[in-house]
């Protein structure tokens, strides 16, 4: 069905416009032209007003829709749930947890409804066909009716029918109250206390760090059921002495839960800076030792002076009957014997070996002339001599040999101390 109430309004209120306008423009006179212009201001204030109203009026019409005319049976909707009354009587029905109510006319030819869960569609069916109205959500409806009969008269309504959703289940959620308390040294309750704690709250998929003050509290709503940590991260200058309860479960039977968390305020007492240490004095850097000396070579022993055979004096020597320049004989001392410069070495003179007599020595009568020693000559050494000394005789001292061990060991030790070192 079409209603053409809208357009002949539209079309009414445009031809009174044109008229005015054909009316402005025909006054000449300035005072008519305001009198009419505030008239038509007036009018025109009038008929938006009722446009308003019209459209209003429309708009509603339309949001529950021209009714669509189905020919046998109720439609069948794909998800959504339906609840038929029949016979066409007034009251409240229940369908599970959806609740209508409805007021049929006494003549039952129309019916208005109201219902606790929104509706989608409603279908008014008389004889075999009926309306199908649509609602955007609509909770209640007024003046439907079925469709005319063949013979273009309304009929009784034979049954109504109700098709809606149910809504989402609703989550069921939990809260957690957060309480906090400060107490003094005395255990005497802080109050307006500044200080900021951070509280953690973790569950299941759920992690949050509330911030509270001194005996503040804070609730915690639309938690999922399930179980929670509490924490409380560290204050200086604060003690915690307990979070009771440390752990709470929230579900169908306990949805909230209470938490209370006290801290202790305590002094503190700041250290003073330790004075920074002296540098320890840089260590004096050691001396390098100094490398040892080599040990003197020991000297070669000296060869004992060969010994001369004792040399006794004559002992008053008598020489009878013969004179000698005629002086007395006497005792003659050993001569010095003295190395003469090698320069003076002129002629070499060897000097044989002669027994040493061991008694006096017995002169022959018959002998003329004695010879006498003279010991007024000069012992010549000989070059060779002084250079080459003869062979000594044993006398029994320690073999050199021993002295050259001993040399040789003392020199080895030495090496072998200075190359550790």
């Amino acid at each position: 069905m079409y209603d053409d109430r809208p357009a002949a309004t539209y079309i009414f209120v445009v031809a009174f416009f044109v008229y005015k306008m054909r009316r402005i423009k025909k006054v000449r006179l300035r005072e008519e032209r305001r009198k009419m212009f505030m008239g038509f201001r007036k009018m025109t204030a009038v008929i938006l007003t009722i446009l308003l109203t019209i459209g209003t009026a429309w708009m509603a019409f339309a949001v529950v829709g021209a009714p669509q005319l189905y020919e046998g049976n109720d439609p069948t909707l794909v998800d959504f749930l339906n609840y038929k009354i029949d016979p066409p009587n007034s009251g409240t029905y229940k369908n599970g947890d959806f609740t209508v109510t409805v007021n049929f006319t006494n003549d039952k030819k129309n019916v208005n409804w109201s219902s606790n869960i929104p509706v989608s569609y409603v279908f008014v069916k008389a004889g075999s066909r009926g309306y199908l109205y649509g609602y955007e959500g609509a909770t209640e409806g007024n003046g439907l009716r079925a469709p005319d009969n063949r013979g273009g008269q309304q009929p009784q309504i034979s049954h109504v029918t109700f098709y809606y959703k149910l809504p989402k289940p609703q989550p069921v959620l939990g809260s957690i109250t957060l309480r906090k308390i400060l107490i003094d040294e005395n255990e005497e309750v802080i109050v307006n206390d500044e200080t900021d704690f951070i509280i953690n709250v973790t569950g299941i998929d759920y992690s949050q760090n509330v911030t509270i003050k001194g005996s503040q509290t804070i609730i915690l709503n639309d938690l999922q059921l399930g179980a929670y940590a509490i924490t409380e991260g560290s204050m200086e200058g604060y003690r915690l002495l307990s979070i009771q309860p440390s752990t709470v479960t929230l579900d169908g039977n306990n949805q909230g839960a209470v938490v209370t968390v006290t801290n202790q305020k305590i002094t503190v007492i700041e250290p003073e800076d330790p004075e920074d240490p002296e540098d320890p004095e840089d260590p004096e850097e050691p001396e390098d030792p100094e490398e040892p000396e080599d040990p003197e070579d020991p000297e070669d022993p000296v060869d004992p002076e060969t010994p001369q055979p004792p040399k006794q004096p004559p002992t008053g020597i008598v020489f009878d009957d013969y004179p000698v320049n005629s002086q007395p004989v006497t005792t003659v001392e050993d001569p010095i014997v003295t190395e003469p410069e090698v320069d003076e070495i002129v002629d070499e003179i060897e000097i044989e070996d002669e027994d040493i007599p061991l008694g006096p020595v017995e002169v022959e009568e018959d002998s003329e002339e004695v010879d006498i020693v003279k010991y007024e000559e000069e012992i010549t050494i000989q070059e060779e001599a002084l250079q080459e000394p003869t062979k000594l005789p044993k006398t029994g001292e320690i073999p050199p040999i021993f002295f050259y061990g001993l040399g040789g060991m003392i020199t080895a030790v030495g090496i072998k101390l200075r190359r550790k070192k």
